[in-house]
């Protein structure tokens, strides 16, 4: 990249880094209400008595109380939340067993959510951003301990923390949000600047423990789900329908699509069309050239959120930025793959628009958890503009590359100057 562009996207784009997140994350809710108006709104009318924006109400609230969690993790301090935010892990892993000892809820045999007051809380949603956060508090303790002792239990204790969180949602039953919670956490070792060796270990290890126990751990369904990931022959016939129905409403969509609340497929053929297959529903109805737009965005959310990461000072916060932001792409792209046919059917919500209070909120406290983040990076650039300021000064002007990898602390560095004095 020439200087003259990365002299452009430093002051375009991370000079101005918080404003990008609340400029992302505006838009994320306001698209995605009138997104999920338009797919929900034949379901919304027969499931709740003839009220056509009753799911869209419901996403309404769960938008004002997310927008509460975003300034309050907006506006947290970092050293607080270095200090005692691993306590929120310990409140999302009490309610997950509080979860699995309450009754059902929805009709249904699983043990998904609990109820708090008026409120219905999915625990698992919100370990997804307890999760990086626990890990990012104790990767940033581990970094500061040099005993082999000390070191080897905290690495147990993150290790058994990403495992335990599995079990727990896995037991609920749901595997495809055991899967995607573990993976943060994972992510977020690995975005610490930790070997890359031990993230793969633990990996891993965790994965042949389950492997081996998956007869005990999983039920049938899930069992065939699982093999259904690995050949989509083993998928059941609903299954099929469901992503058959889905390939359907994408491929009638066209350029421009069918226009908004005109689609067909949403009129209760296609499973879902509000919340698992929630894309191939928009998509008949906005067309392929909005949809490349969405893409875009969940593009942009991943550029803007890793570049954040990559100018932290510390392990917490690359660790805490690099796993909130994969958390949102990943479960984007696993949605986008179901949708199109080709992922095994799973149910995982698209960020921001798919409907879901507890997925909406726990997106926006990542957000403003990014958000905080960002408000480092305007400051760290300016001082490492300064640091080359005054290393070019002595040396005739000659420019030393400034590294923002994957370091041992992450910090940026300005390698020194050759010993040769000038004369």
């Amino acid at each position: 990249m020439s200087g003259g562009w990365r002299a452009f996207i430093s002051q375009g784009v991370w000079l101005r880094a918080p404003l990008w997140v609340i400029g992302l994350t505006a838009v994320g809710v306001c698209v995605g209400l009138v997104l999920l108006f338009s797919a929900s709104h034949p379901y919304s009318a027969v499931r709740f008595g003839d009220d056509p924006v009753a799911v869209t109400r419901k996403q309404v609230l769960a938008a004002v109380v997310g927008a509460v969690l975003f300034v309050v993790a907006w506006g947290t301090p970092l050293s607080l939340l270095k200090r005692w935010g691993w306590l929120l892990h310990l409140l999302s892993l009490a309610l997950l067993v509080l979860a699995l000892v309450s009754p059902p809820m929805g009709g249904t045999s699983v043990h998904r959510w609990v109820r708090i007051g008026p409120f219905i809380l999915q625990p698992s949603e919100l370990a997804k951003v307890t999760l990086p956060l626990l890990v990012a508090c104790l990767v940033d303790f581990l970094r500061r301990l040099s005993a082999p002792l000390p070191r080897l239990l905290l690495w147990l204790i993150i290790a058994g923390n990403i495992l335990g969180t599995f079990l727990l949602i896995a037991l609920e039953p749901h595997l495809s949000g055991a899967v995607i919670v573990s993976s943060i956490g994972l992510f977020a070792v690995f975005f610490s600047g930790l070997p890359l060796f031990r993230t793969f270990l633990i990996a891993a290890v965790a994965g042949l423990l389950l492997w081996g126990a998956r007869g005990h751990l999983l039920k049938p369904y899930q069992l065939r789900r699982l093999e259904a990931v690995l050949n989509q022959r083993e998928m059941t016939t609903q299954e099929r329908y469901q992503q058959e129905q889905a390939k359907v409403a994408l491929g009638v969509s066209g350029l421009f699509g069918q226009g908004l609340f005109k689609g067909r497929q949403k009129q209760l053929i296609l499973p879902t069309p509000h919340n698992d297959f929630i894309f191939a529903a928009i998509g008949e109805e906005i067309g392929w050239v909005s949809v490349c737009l969405l893409l875009l965005f969940y593009w942009l959310i991943a550029f803007v959120g890793l570049g954040i990461g990559s100018y932290q000072p510390d392990a917490f916060g690359a660790a805490l930025a690099g796993a909130l932001t994969m958390a949102i792409w990943l479960q984007a792209v696993l949605h986008i793959l179901v949708n199109t046919g080709l992922f095994a059917v799973t149910g995982v919500p698209l960020p921001f628009v798919s409907a879901g209070g507890s997925s909406l909120c726990s997106t926006l406290a990542a957000m403003g958890l990014l958000c905080n983040l960002a408000r480092r990076v305007p400051k760290i650039i300016r001082e490492r503009d300064q640091q080359i300021s005054s290393v070019t000064a002595p040396t005739g002007g000659r420019q030393f590359e400034v590294g923002s990898g994957r370091g041992r602390d992450r910090r940026a560095s300005v390698p020194r100057p050759s010993h040769s004095r000038s004369r």
